[in-house]
């Protein structure tokens, strides 16, 4: 399994009866954090997550026009905001509890076919495996080498944890319309908040990002490259099988795709 992300390790910790290694090519998990790390109530219907990884929870939506009038929309189900790089790494314990082998700072180089069986090679040594998952982003090593990347497209995503002078609605996620395609703050607590604007005009979206964070601190940039959703993508080739950003399954509506990833590790390894 390539990437120990949270769709390579909550795949990794449904395996059963085979012998799993998860290879990472950063030197811990969990960094760097390139996702706004929100999920919805139905990540209760997934797996369960311990209340120390939840930082704050969303009640509200505050959505503010170009003319810079809002509105508020309470939420049936309350969002919830955790810790993206404890998640990863909560995600990392249920795959070694399952008794996966962690490969940390070993970057996934390409592969070779052996009779019915690949020759894995990373930038340490070469693994012979009979089955390769690929949940290493939207850039995907293994789909590009295995030739099932296809035409896919991107946006951009520019993000920040930032601190604010003035005090913000703690409990409230302000969307713009406005800015990006679209962005949105969504507060840890009183004056630290993520900061994040979508889409494909780059000189635009940077602008529009310095427009909200205005005069605050910028404590930590995640900004990263998402993966549109593509209906056409190929998902498998051969004994050779792609999930989560890799496999571009992520929410049409906000580009959000943890629980995706997560459905999909699960659905292959009860099937596969």
């Amino acid at each position: 399994v390539i990437c120990a992300g949270p769709a390579g390790c909550f795949y990794s910790s449904k395996v059963k009866d085979q012998e799993v290694h998860l290879f990472e090519e950063h030197k811990s998990v969990g960094n760097p954090v390139a996702c706004t790390g929100i999920l919805t109530d139905s990540i209760s219907r997934v797996t369960d997550i311990k209340k120390e990884l939840i930082i704050s929870k969303i009640k509200q939506f505050k959505i503010v026009a170009p003319n810079g009038k809002a509105t508020y929309i309470d939420l049936d189900k309350t969002n919830l905001i955790v810790d993206r790089a404890k998640f990863d790494q909560f995600m990392l314990e249920k795959a070694l509890d399952n008794g996966t082998h962690l490969h940390l700072n070993e970057k996934f180089l390409g592969y070779e076919k052996k009779n019915n069986n690949y020759v894995i090679k990373t930038n340490k040594k070469t693994y012979e495996t009979d089955m390769l998952v690929g949940a290493d982003g939207p850039s995907s090593a293994v789909a590009k080498a295995a030739n099932m990347l296809g035409d896919r497209k991107y946006i951009q995503g520019y993000q920040a944890r930032a601190k604010f002078k003035e005090e913000l609605e703690v409990g409230v996620t302000t969307i713009y319309l406005n800015l990006g395609e679209f962005s949105w703050v969504v507060p840890e607590d009183e004056h630290i908040s993520r900061v994040v604007v979508l889409g494909s005009e780059s000189i635009k979206l940077k602008n529009d990002f310095k427009t909200i964070l205005k005069d605050s601190q910028t404590l930590q940039d995640q900004s990263g490259l998402i993966p549109l959703y593509n209906p056409k993508q190929i998902l498998r080739k051969e004994n050779i099988f792609l999930i989560g950003d890799a496999a571009t399954q992520v929410k049409a509506t906000t580009y959000w795709g943890i629980i995706y990833g997560l459905i999909a590790g699960k659905l292959l390894a009860e099937n596969k």
